[in-house]
């Protein structure tokens, strides 16, 4: 069951941004305002978006993050995600003390600045 948190309907394509120097407090609009973690990102998108027909682009700037995003949820308003794929090489996501291959996981998106 969602939450009945409003959702915010979107009239445009936007982006949310993810950095290792993020915190999951922000609102993740910008690379100064990024999220810490996929989650928190995944999170905000599926609990109080309605993407009205547009898409969102999660923007992950270089670094190496934890894998497991919970992703049962499905956003609202289709399309869905879209990917931005600069650098995949500079992203590494991490599940314990191993590495998973590049592009493992459909929330690998690549970097902003």
């Amino acid at each position: 069951m969602r939450n009945s948190v409003a959702r915010t309907q979107l009239i445009a394509d936007t982006a949310c941004y993810v950095s290792q120097t993020g915190s999951d407090s922000n609102v993740g609009l910008s690379s100064s305002t990024a999220f810490r973690t996929l989650q928190k990102s995944w999170d905000t998108i599926t609990d109080t978006l309605d993407l009205g027909g547009h898409f969102v682009t999660v923007q992950i700037a270089d670094g190496k993050y934890a894998a497991g995003v919970d992703s049962t949820k499905g956003v609202v308003g289709a399309p869905y995600l879209g990917v931005n794929v600069s650098n995949p090489s500079n992203v590494l996501i991490s599940q314990g003390d191993r590495l998973l291959p590049e592009m493992s996981t459909f929330l690998l998106y690549s970097a902003f600045g």
